[in-house]
């Protein structure tokens, strides 16, 4: 009853995310997209996983994120984005290529766990590639040589302690604000923006 239920919320999803794997990755991932609002829908082939996606009320595509009828039964069709995060480097490398067959317009971000991935992942179609042994251990080097660094940088990631949070923002290439340093754009004396 419950699969047949997140498969007709799932059909009637569009622009979200599709996360591939509910490891410790994955789950922080998955935590913090319901978090923020952000719409998406995990695909995990362990049985036993698959009841604590459930019981967090997350939407399942249960199975393997290599199978293209899997990542179709998540509507990676219709979806915005993938995050594959599975154990391997090779599971996650056929995922992202599957994923972008599947949907040319995808925006991909695929976990490595060598550095000899990375490179693959992003010719198979990986828009980033995110290496958290490299990340955590370039984190750890700025906290030892240069702590009040990371502590800024710490408070910027987690927004809800600080109410604050960086944005991306595209400015198009007709604005006034192009080619301009940001104390120059008068955004900063404009009190909506402090």
């Amino acid at each position: 009853l419950k699969r047949r239920h997140d498969m007709k919320c799932i059909e009637q999803l569009k622009d979200h995310y599709v996360v591939c794997g509910f490891g410790r990755m994955g789950s922080f991932i998955c935590r913090e997209f319901e978090r923020r609002g952000v719409p998406f829908v995990v695909v995990e082939q362990k049985v036993e996983v698959q009841e604590h996606i459930r019981d967090a009320g997350f939407l399942l595509s249960p199975g393997d994120a290599t199978r293209e009828e899997v990542l179709c039964g998540a509507g990676i069709d219709h979806a915005k984005g993938l995050v594959s995060v599975l154990e391997s480097d090779a599971a996650n490398l056929y995922t992202v290529l599957t994923g972008r067959q599947l949907n040319p317009a995808l925006d991909i971000t695929a976990r490595a766990g060598e550095r000899s991935a990375q490179t693959k992942l992003k010719l198979v179609g990986a828009d980033r590639v995110i290496n958290p042994y490299v990340l955590g251990g370039m984190r750890l080097v700025v906290g030892v040589l240069k702590p009040d660094v990371l502590s800024f940088l710490d408070a910027v990631v987690d927004y809800k302690e600080q109410e604050i949070e960086l944005e991306q923002v595209r400015v198009s290439k007709g604005s006034a604000l192009c080619n301009k340093n940001l104390a120059d754009t008068g955004m900063l004396d404009d009190q909506r923006y402090i």
